[in-house]
């Protein structure tokens, strides 16, 4: 739950940074944003209470937020996926979220980051191969937004060289 939160927040905040670095030749109309604790469920996030005209956003997207064992791609792994295909013109998003099942244990310090124990990844990881198959469908050949995409990008090209 805690991840479907973060996701919809990053998806805010790169909606509103687009706004904020939009050309001025846009309209300048206010935007009112609501985020509702029903609409951090899984599969489903909030959108903007009014549809702004946005027509440079694409019509969908896919906001990424990896959480993994530590901060090196080459030695640290992938734990959990989390995304949101978001619908521009629509309330309504789809949320694709999975824990991966690295080979070493995970650390006490990320489980008290990302709120992942080793519990949860023994008994809902999958192996890594069919992690990345599943947000690879999921992901199709939609634009990809990330926070942090430099280290998101180098995890996910990391973890494609260990298959």
């Amino acid at each position: 739950m805690e991840t479907f939160a973060a996701l919809a927040l990053i998806g805010l905040f790169a909606f509103l940074g687009y706004l904020w670095l939009r050309p001025s030749s846009y309209s300048d109309t206010p935007v009112e944003l609501s985020i509702e604790p029903s609409a951090l469920e899984p599969s489903t996030v909030c959108a903007p209470a009014r549809k702004p005209a946005c027509p440079d956003l694409p019509e969908q997207y896919i906001v990424l937020d990896l959480e993994t064992t530590g901060l090196d791609p080459r030695m640290d792994e992938i734990i959990e996926f989390g995304a949101i295909r978001v619908n521009r013109d629509s309330d309504t998003h789809t949320a694709f979220r999975t824990l991966v099942k690295p080979e070493k244990a995970i650390p006490p310090l990320i489980t008290s980051i990302t709120g992942i124990t080793q519990a949860m990844i023994d008994s809902d990881g999958m192996p890594l191969a069919e992690a990345l198959s599943d947000f690879t469908k999921f992901l199709g050949d939609l634009p990809l937004v990330a926070y942090n995409a430099v280290f998101d990008i180098g995890f996910l090209q990391q973890a494609v060289k260990r298959q």
